[in-house]
């Protein structure tokens, strides 16, 4: 910076400031209005370019100024200008040519050089007004491109919900996938796309029986030892066929809705770098109120909002490594499955009241407060079912079989209780671990 400023100062000492101005001063009116034009121009090129670079930002918001009418004072002012600026030069001009050896031909020059700045003023008047309209009709231009895009998402969308409405799985295959693509390349939409996707999870469905998903080689839980892993399966579902052809429509819908939580899910992921993989849909919220989820795999995902109560778990839940910045609700949640917490991190509060677990249980190395009250677990389990749950829970064992029996689901149950500080003490709960 010391070297910058030393090679300034000489070069400042090194010009003639003096000689150079008398030089500029020399030349004619002409060349001045032509540099003034060039350096106009160059400052409309490298705005307008400035502008192009902020509109081919990914921005989910338009920024650009409204368009505002000229008025009418507007025109006033640029017609006083050129008259103003042509009687300030005539006047100017004159009053030196009066001074001038040959004083008629000096007026005739100064009234000549005085029209020619009038001239020049209303040149650069008329060049704003042509950049002004060039800017317009480039915001017609931008507007039009944007309205036919939203027409045609808004086309693709409507075509894609549709598809989801059939009673054919390929054709509401389809609409998922179009759904998924449509919203990877319009970010704005990803949070309304990724609704609809939760909103068709949440319809009323009843998994395959476990005989005849084993049939199709559809992958379920791991149940060690001989332990019976009581059924919690919703009894809404598609009752209008009977048979196999209810089966084989069960079967086929469990297709559709393991590819939309593998959607979901899939795009939920940053990736294991820094920074996030393409395909990552940043500040999205799940609503899955309800909604019954076949093996469901959201570990290492990243959410805002996760509400997930009153969910059917049927298979698997895994939530390992998970990370959700904003609140996230379990309550009432069935898992009829292993359900693996391990490592993941709640930013907001993290509530299970009411949630039901049936299998393994592993809230290992969770890094937020989890709040258990009012959940229940299966004690009617093999000694080899290990489950881990998160510091200062347990469950508590009820006083006799009765009092651990519900009319909703079958086995003894136990709830989930703060262990108290005497028994963290004396050691009875560590490592917060049953079974």
């Amino acid at each position: 910076m010391a070297v910058l400023l030393v090679a300034v100062e000489r070069w400042w000492q090194f010009v003639d400031w003096p000689a150079l101005a008398r030089w500029v001063w020399g030349r004619p009116l002409s060349a001045h209005l032509l540099v003034l034009s060039v350096v106009g121009v160059v400052a409309v090129v490298v705005r307008t370019r400035l502008h192009r670079k902020r509109q081919d930002e990914p921005e989910l918001v338009d920024e650009r100024p409204p368009i505002r009418v000229m008025r009418w004072w507007m025109v006033l002012f640029g017609v006083a200008l050129v008259m103003g600026t042509t009687w300030w030069a005539a006047h100017w001009l004159l009053t030196e040519a009066a001074g001038a050896a040959d004083p008629s031909r000096a007026r005739i020059e100064a009234m000549r050089t005085a029209l020619t700045v009038g001239a020049g003023t209303g040149g650069g008047v008329a060049l704003l007004l042509a950049a002004r309209k060039q800017w317009l009709s480039e915001r017609t231009q931008a507007h039009n491109e944007d309205d036919a895009t939203e027409r045609r998402i808004t086309e693709l969308y409507t075509k894609a919900v549709e598809q989801l409405g059939s009673d054919k799985a390929p054709v509401r295959l389809g609409g998922l996938y179009a759904l998924e693509r449509l919203a990877q390349n319009n970010p704005s939409h990803r949070q309304t796309i990724v609704d609809v996707i939760c909103a068709y999870l949440r319809m009323p469905y009843t998994p395959p029986h476990e005989g005849t998903t084993r049939r199709f080689g559809l992958p379920f839980p791991v149940r060690p030892g001989k332990t019976r892993v009581p059924c919690l399966r919703p009894t809404s579902g598609r009752d209008d066929l009977s048979g196999s052809d209810q089966r084989g429509a069960r079967v086929e819908e469990l297709q559709v809705r393991l590819a939309a939580q593998d959607i979901l899910t899939r795009h939920l992921r940053p990736g294991p770098h820094q920074r996030p993989v393409a395909t990552f849909w940043d500040g999205i919220s799940l609503n899955l109120t309800k909604a019954t989820l076949v093996n469901m795999n959201l570990n290492h995902c990243r959410t805002q909002r996760l509400d997930l109560g009153g969910v059917q778990f049927s298979g698997e839940a895994s939530f390992g490594g998970a990370q959700f910045s904003g609140e996230a609700s379990f309550g009432g949640a069935q898992f009829s499955g292993n359900a693996w917490f391990g490592g993941a991190q709640f930013s907001g509060n993290a509530w299970f009241g009411g949630a039901q677990f049936s299998g393994i249980v592993d809230f290992s190395n969770v890094q937020a407060p989890v709040d258990l009250e009012g959940a229940m677990a299966w004690i009617d389990v093999d000694e080899a079912v290990a489950r881990v749950w998160p510091e200062g829970w347990s469950v508590q064992e009820p006083g006799s079989p009765d009092a651990g029996r519900h009319d909703s689901v079958k086995g003894v149950w136990g709830y989930l209780v703060k262990v108290s500080e005497r028994e963290e003490v004396s050691g009875e709960s560590a490592p917060a671990t049953d079974g």
